[in-house]
């Protein structure tokens, strides 16, 4: 996902479009490498990260089902945040 603007605001548009019972997946390629701290191809893009989402989800209506890092089959390619939310009933 790329965000042009406000990560939060994008966040909460995209989880107002979630019924109840469902679920939101978001990826967001990471700037740097979390292993070695090395800028990647996405560097100077504004994505969504695991930390954002931490800060995002602080609602008793939303339940994180997966967060995690996950590095792309070639290795300079990049990282990537993978994010599934899901949304009580």
């Amino acid at each position: 996902m790329h965000v042009a603007g406000s990560v939060p605001g994008a966040l909460a548009r995209l989880a107002g479009g979630v019924a109840p019972g469902g679920r939101l997946l978001l990826v967001g390629h990471q700037p740097r490498d979390p292993a070695t701290g090395a800028p990647t191809p996405a560097a100077g893009q504004r994505q969504v990260s695991l930390a954002d989402v931490d800060e995002w989800i602080d609602d008793p209506h939303w339940h994180v089902e997966l967060s995690e890092e996950r590095r792309r089959p070639d290795p300079t390619s990049g990282v990537d945040a993978v994010i599934r939310v899901f949304r009580h009933p």
